[in-house]
């Protein structure tokens, strides 16, 4: 079928695919990408559900002038038209075939002796996003293209993109199809990039996205800073706000973004790989939140609720044992640790508990030689 999957992506697209983040990364995913057929001029065939019918029919509504009468084919296929009380068959046919219709409908009904009608098709596309002139324009010609097409909508206003859309509807329940162009091969001169614009089509061009985003915890200017339209990454924000003010870790950098309304999803970072130009760029998004040197507090799966009181039976396990250092120091710290209610028992590196240990009873001062002597 042409379309384009996340798995399918050739390396190019693929590379892009952040750069288009904020255009919404499910459209090129699900882009189709410019084939022959795009590139071919229109050849319209039967009206179907959509089309719209320019009619003219002198002496309909005064005599010798032309009543002009638009109409849109409905989902029933039939165009409803002033003095007749039975519809006029559109959809399936050509604009001659309505037309010769049209004509034996009024001559049929005796609403005019000598009808004299004319039926056009009115093609047209829309451009929406940041375009100069958004808005409905006719297609004069069966070859009208897309640079083209831009140009009549005044142009794109958006320097940084590199994908615009052509949302395609062909005319009755044909299935809809989402043409992704790419901005850098059409401007160089790419001829496959510059497609055919069809009857009904929309040109869409991602609008940028602004408002502000935060950057707090281990930086030097913590605060909030302005998306105005140039796309940001995660790299440029963190030399927005100076760097780096204290000892930060890899593993303690999250970006936390809006979900809906209410929700929001954490993103850990990696600053290490981000800040060496490792893998694709992250571009941040209106509200997004970089905090760095925050670690979140996280809870051992073997200790219970209550962490404060664990550290203090644990300390009161050791000190238990300084008091105790007359009998084997490893045997008296692993009893005092097993007598702990099961509540408070966590798991302990005991090796390096012991170490301690040691040392502190390395520092206590060997108590004073009793006063009497030895022959008393």
């Amino acid at each position: 079928s042409g379309a384009i999957t996340v798995r399918r992506l050739n390396g190019e697209l693929k590379d892009n695919l952040a750069l288009d983040l904020d255009a919404g990364l499910e459209w090129l995913a699900r882009a189709d990408r410019p084939t022959k057929v795009h590139l071919a001029a229109a050849k319209y065939g039967p009206l179907g559900e959509g089309d719209v019918l320019r009619i003219t029919v002198v002496s309909l509504l005064k005599q010798d002038e032309q009543a002009l009468l638009r109409r849109e084919v409905p989902e029933d296929g039939r165009v409803r038209l002033p003095l007749l009380s039975v519809p006029v068959q559109a959809a399936g046919l050509t604009a001659p075939q309505v037309q010769a219709a049209i004509v034996k409908a009024y001559r049929d009904s005796k609403v005019l002796a000598l009808p004299i009608v004319t039926v056009t098709v009115e093609r047209r596309f829309s451009t929406m996003g940041a375009v100069a002139r958004p808005g409905i324009y006719a297609l004069q010609r069966r070859d009208t293209r897309l640079l083209e097409a831009l140009a009549l909508a005044g142009g794109i206003t958006r320097a940084s993109l590199r994908y615009v859309y052509v949302l395609r509807q062909p005319a009755g329940r044909a299935k809809a199809e989402t043409i992704g162009i790419d901005l850098a091969k059409l401007r160089s001169g790419d001829p496959r990039q510059n497609v055919v614009i069809r009857n009904r089509d929309v040109l869409w061009v991602p609008k940028v996205q602004v408002g502000e985003f935060y950057v707090m915890g281990q930086v030097r200017r913590p605060g909030v800073y302005a998306l105005t339209g140039r796309r940001v990454t995660v790299k440029m924000a963190l030399a927005a706000a100076g760097g780096y003010a204290g000892p930060s870790r890899s593993d303690t950098a999250l970006l936390v973004r809006r979900q809906g309304q209410e929700g929001e999803k954490r993103i850990p970072l990696n600053l290490p790989a981000i800040l060496g130009g490792e893998g694709p760029p992250i571009f941040l998004r209106p509200d997004d939140v970089i905090i760095v040197g925050l670690k979140p507090r996280t809870r051992p799966a073997t200790q219970p609720a209550g962490g404060a009181k664990t550290d203090a039976a644990i300390s009161d396990a050791v000190l238990q044992a300084l008091r105790l250092k007359e009998m084997d120091l490893s045997m008296r710290l692993e009893d005092a640790l097993r007598k702990l209610s099961p509540r408070h028992r966590t798991v302990v590196d005991l090796d390096a508990l012991l170490k301690i240990v040691r040392r502190q009873i390395a520092n206590i001062r060997p108590p004073a030689p009793d006063a009497k002597g030895d022959g008393d």
